[in-house]
């Protein structure tokens, strides 16, 4: 007669089951607490806009532009905030929609037009010809990344020029190309790049980005795995220390959220 004992040690499998659950209630904790934030800062940022509309004054305009700048700031945060949450609890919904890429694009470059003129940067656009018109894509999140890679751009580039590019690659594909004439990133950073809260710590990029959170990027990434085609890889980088940077990524024509089974 032979016995045979099988043990099997289930510690480390209980240890990663907690951690499982302390994450998902992390993640709904930030979700739950940056929604509930948002409300009253969208107010406060109204209130603010109409006050600096009514005062009239030079002065008293400088005293309420540090406030509502600051509001705004605090609101691109809790936004990323409520992303990031929805991203890691596998919540993140999209809507795919016919769009006008080209104006699509455009509109979205003109927010960005302004902060350009600030610094003394040309903000162009170049579409190749044999790119469809009318495009299937989720518009408010390819917004959303076109503004996170673009802004940093305007961040890290102190002269030259922000070029946003599309080349259809198939007809089910376009890739697009963000390329600055900035700082550049030094090759040993760029592991780091899409990384959660992670900010490249050289003295000049703290000092351009001083303000930043680390998800813009973090986020931007993780919407253009689900933008772009099952297999692709995201944001690509390129840079040249001292040089500039340039961006890209896959956007596949997806099928409308209507015609779904």
């Amino acid at each position: 007669l032979k016995i045979m004992l099988v043990a099997q040690d289930v510690t480390d499998r209980e240890g990663i089951v907690r951690l499982e659950e302390a994450n998902g209630y992390k993640s709904l904790l930030m979700s739950t607490v940056a929604h509930e934030l948002r409300t009253p800062l969208n107010a406060i940022i109204a209130m603010l806009e109409c006050l600096n509309s009514e005062l009239g004054e030079p002065r008293a305009s400088e005293l309420v532009r540090p406030a509502l700048d600051s509001s705004k700031l605090l609101t691109h945060l809790v936004n990323d905030l409520l992303d990031y949450g929805q991203i890691a609890a596998a919540k993140l919904t999209l809507v795919f929609q016919r769009v006008d890429l080209r104006l699509a694009v455009a509109e979205t470059l003109t927010l960005l037009s302004a902060q350009a003129g600030k610094r003394g940067l040309q903000l162009l656009v170049n579409v190749e010809n044999e790119v469809p018109e009318l495009w299937c894509t989720d518009p408010n999140r390819l917004r959303q990344i076109i503004v996170n890679i673009v802004g940093n751009s305007l961040k890290f580039t102190k002269k030259g020029s922000i070029t946003v590019e599309i080349k259809l690659l198939h007809p089910k594909c376009v890739r697009f190309f963000v390329r600055d004439t900035g700082i550049g990133i030094k090759e040993q950073d760029l592991p780091r790049l899409f990384q959660t809260f992670v900010k490249l710590d050289s003295k000049e990029s703290l000092r351009l980005n001083s303000q930043g959170t680390g998800l813009g990027l973090m986020i931007s990434q993780q919407l253009a795995l689900l933008l772009g085609p099952n297999d692709n890889d995201g944001i690509h980088v390129e840079s040249e220390f001292g040089v500039g940077t340039a961006f890209s990524f896959l956007l596949e024509n997806k099928k409308p959220m209507e015609e779904e089974d």
